[in-house]
Order: C-alpha cells, then sequence, then structure tokens
C-alpha cells in the first residue's frame, strides 16, 4: 500500500512544501511526445535547452552530441543561458572536450555532479561552474552519442540534488531516442 501512496506523498509534498520544484520531470517527460519528434536538431536542440532552463530554473543547459565516425551526422551543440545578456559566453565546446565529457561515462555512470569534478582531467576541470553543475549521457541502445551539461540553479541558494540528478538522468533517457533518430 505505502508503495502505491509513495508517488502521491510526492507529488503532494513537492506541490505544498518545494512550490513544485521537481513538477518539471513531467514536463520534461512530455517533449517526447510533442510536435519536436520530427523537427531537425538545428531547431530540436536550442529549443530543449531554453526549455531545460526554464522548467529546473538552471543558469545555463548546453546540449552536446557527438557522433564519432558518422561523417553524414557531424556533431550538433545548443547552449542556452537563463540571462540573455549572457548568450555568446559559453565555452566552445571543441570536439576535445566534448570527447573528454563523453569518457567519463565509460564505466556506465548515470550521471556526475560538480561533487565529482575533483576527478576531472584538468581542461574539463577549467570549464565555468555556470555551464558545468552536472553532467548526464545521451545513449542509444548502448552506444554513447552526445551529453546534457547543466549549471546550478537560477536561486543561488538552491543546489541540484540528487533528485534533480534523477529527473535529469530520465531526461536523458526520455530524449536520447528523439535525439539519434533525428
Amino acid at each position: 500500500l505505502l508503495q502505491r501512496l509513495d508517488p502521491l506523498i510526492e507529488v503532494y509534498v513537492d506541490r505544498y512544501f518545494f512550490g513544485n520544484r521537481y513538477s518539471y520531470l513531467v514536463a520534461f517527460q512530455a517533449l517526447t511526445r510533442e510536435r519536436w519528434q520530427n523537427a531537425p536538431l538545428a531547431e530540436f536542440l536550442p529549443f530543449l535547452a531554453h526549455t531545460i532552463v526554464q522548467r529546473a530554473t538552471t543558469q545555463s543547459c548546453s546540449i552536446l552530441l557527438h557522433l564519432d565516425g558518422l561523417s553524414s551526422r557531424p556533431g550538433f551543440k545548443a547552449t542556452r543561458h537563463a540571462d540573455p545578456a549572457r548568450a555568446g559566453s559559453e565555452p566552445s565546446w571543441d570536439d576535445q572536450t566534448v570527447t573528454m565529457l563523453m569518457a567519463l561515462f565509460s564505466d556506465g555512470k548515470p550521471s556526475l555532479s560538480r561533487d565529482d569534478r575533483t576527478e576531472l582531467p584538468v581542461p574539463l576541470a577549467a570549464i565555468p561552474v555556470e555551464f558545468f553543475e552536472a553532467v548526464v549521457p545521451l545513449k542509444k541502445s548502448g552506444i554513447l552519442f552526445g551529453v546534457i551539461l547543466l549549471g546550478p540553479k537560477q536561486n543561488v541558494a538552491a543546489v541540484l540534488n540528487q533528485k534533480d540528478l534523477q529527473a535529469l538522468e530520465t531526461l536523458a533517457e526520455a530524449v536520447s531516442n528523439v535525439l539519434w533518430l533525428a
């Protein structure tokens, strides 16, 4: 009985105690069912990054796809910042950086947070925190083809926690199919 009530209790607690902080997970899951399923990546990635910044209330979101070995499908990148004045201040996200980010998940890790950044190679540790609070892999059938990076929460008192990482992992899993087929 408690297992069946747990999701209901969680929604209640989220709504009344956390001000719907975690309700963005539902919105993320709906993204794959919207009209964007057939949109070109050049249109979908900026929309997705913008939506993540708005719904997860983060300072930034970067989606980096690196389709190594598929010359007909080059890499795609999109970064959105909550502050429009900061547009263009993001890292260059060169192929080496993207490859190094993807290598972090060669052991099957579902996500990486800023707390884990002490283990990072120097070029990755140098990525400004406003663009790298957490990162999750994008995979399809075990093939790693990109990452989603989140900056910190817009409210400086709030931090990304395990629940946020789980929501980001769920989002990555949900959009991986759409991104792989695009």
